[in-house]
């Protein structure tokens, strides 16, 4: 695991060692004694709520809380445990809701992310609290998908659409008063077959509800890390638990089968694996040989940020400029509409008031672009956790 860089607080090393494997803790327990010791509570707790981990620390620190003031540490970490279960059993409600309504009118659909993940990662239902449903379907059956929740409640979507029809990832469809759902046809921007492949296989859980498969679990926890720029720990954490819990299924080889299918997502894997190795402590051989390495964007290694240093603004910028590194040659047009410059409509769908002005939306589109630029050149020289 990577060492200490410049500003990083004990209480932000715990809590990528907490983040980490059963065996990378278990090798660093008298560090994590240590800065367990060191820590301001007041401080853990902040960092733990800014990076989704709150739940994760409960979880993993247990009985070190006693030792701290009772009302600085046990009664906040108590009030969030009964929120976030409130929350977990909520989701759980609305989310079984959409799958019986798709499955009655023969859909199939996969859950993904959210408390399903909180349930078969950390076996604790308020350590993973998602504010989405995230669900994965044929894009063959997207629109009837739609229909069918816009049926049950959910607000008919408004999603940007390619030129085949499709959204880019997914619909939301929104609810007044239930979790917003997220309904994707693939798992990432140039993922469509591997997607397909997911859904495939994916098999029922012992109460019946679709997994992806050990193979697949795992690259798309990778896969969500990168589409997140590779910004905080929420998604390496999952990367960890997924390898703890489900390493054994696993083909031989990890995921050099997936990668021989899908080359596309080559450097994709080969880039999050580096860096799950270095903060998580994911055994890198475990997932890919070597000769993937050659693939790894150095430059992507560099910027990630799993301390969330780099201001939000700014982050957006690297969000864009990693997933760029990452495309393929071939999607490389569909990233700069995506991200670089995308469509009038799409200003006109986030700014109404741009609709049937021409002009401005196409200066719109230039600052997004110029903006966007700028970004790129501060990610080359703002420095970067280690």
């Amino acid at each position: 695991m990577a060492t200490a860089g410049k500003g990083t607080t004990p209480e932000l090393l715990l809590l990528r060692l907490l983040a980490s494997t059963d065996l990378q803790r278990a090798r660093e327990q008298q560090q994590l004694d240590d800065l367990v010791t060191r820590c301001d509570p007041t401080a853990l707790l902040e960092h733990a709520g800014k990076l989704r981990l709150t739940g994760l620390l409960e979880l993993r620190l247990g009985e070190k809380f006693a030792a701290w003031p009772a009302a600085t540490v046990q009664a906040p970490l108590a009030r969030y445990r009964a929120a976030a279960q409130r929350e977990s059993v909520r989701h759980q409600l609305v989310a079984m809701g959409a799958l019986g309504a798709l499955a009655r009118a023969q859909i199939r659909a996969v859950p993904v992310k959210g408390s399903f993940w909180s349930r078969w990662l950390y076996g604790d239902s308020a350590t993973r609290v998602s504010a989405d449903i995230d669900l994965l379907v044929l894009p063959e059956n997207l629109e009837q998908a739609v229909d069918v929740l816009v049926e049950a409640g959910y607000q008919r979507p408004h999603d940007v659409r390619r030129s085949d029809g499709l959204p880019y990832l997914h619909h939301t469809l929104g609810h007044p008063t239930a979790q917003d759902i997220e309904l994707h046809w693939r798992l990432h921007w140039f993922a469509s077959e591997w997607s397909r492949e997911a859904w495939t296989t994916a098999e029922p859980d012992p109460e019946g509800v679709l997994r992806l498969t050990a193979e697949n679990e795992l690259a798309a926890a990778l896969v969500f890390s990168a589409r997140d720029g590779f910004r905080g720990l929420r998604y390496l954490a999952d990367v960890a638990a997924i390898w703890d819990t489900r390493a054994a299924e696993l083909p031989p080889g990890g995921l050099e089968g997936l990668v021989d299918r899908h080359p596309e997502l080559r450097r994709t894997l080969a880039t999050a694996a580096v860096i799950a190795e270095r903060h998580v402590g994911v055994p890198y051989h475990g997932l890919l040989a070597d000769r993937h390495r050659r693939d790894v964007s150095a430059l992507a290694v560099r910027l990630a940020d799993w301390p969330l240093a780099v201001a939000p603004a700014q982050g957006k910028g690297d969000v864009n400029l990693v997933d760029g590194l990452l495309t393929p040659r071939r999607y490389a047009g569909e990233y700069v509409r995506r991200a670089i410059v995308p469509p009038s409509e799409s200003f006109v769908h986030h700014h109404p008031e741009l609709a049937g002005a021409p002009v401005r939306t196409a200066l719109k589109q230039g600052e997004h672009a110029t903006r966007t630029a700028g970004r790129f050149l501060r990610a080359l020289v703002l420095p970067r956790p280690s």
